[in-house]
């Protein structure tokens, strides 16, 4: 929950009323000891940061504690709407959060 609580804290700053700019240090510094790509001053693809944030999240606000392992089963002429149902089940089975 590291990287939620600190990006939730620069989106508070950010939004608060009659703030003055402000320097995202502290989001910057969890940021980089979760992905030491992103320490430094040195410039990054912001794809790259962003699928990174985003996974991030996602993993911190994951209600599934302990994920499933689920074997995938091959299509083998089923219909599409049944796969397509079997691997969403497999996900939600995985995967819960906001993000």
């Amino acid at each position: 929950g590291e990287l939620a609580l600190a990006f939730g804290e620069l989106l508070r700053k950010l939004w608060a009323p009659g703030r003055t700019p402000i320097a995202p240090r502290p989001f910057k510094a969890k940021l980089a000891r979760f992905a030491p790509q992103f320490s430094g001053h040195n410039q990054h693809d912001s794809q790259e940061l962003l699928a990174f944030l985003l996974d991030g999240l996602h993993e911190d606000l994951n209600r599934v504690k302990h994920k499933p392992y689920i074997k995938s089963r091959d299509a083998d002429g089923r219909p599409d709407e049944e796969v397509a149902d079997e691997y969403w089940a497999n996900h939600i089975a995985r995967n819960d959060s906001i993000i």
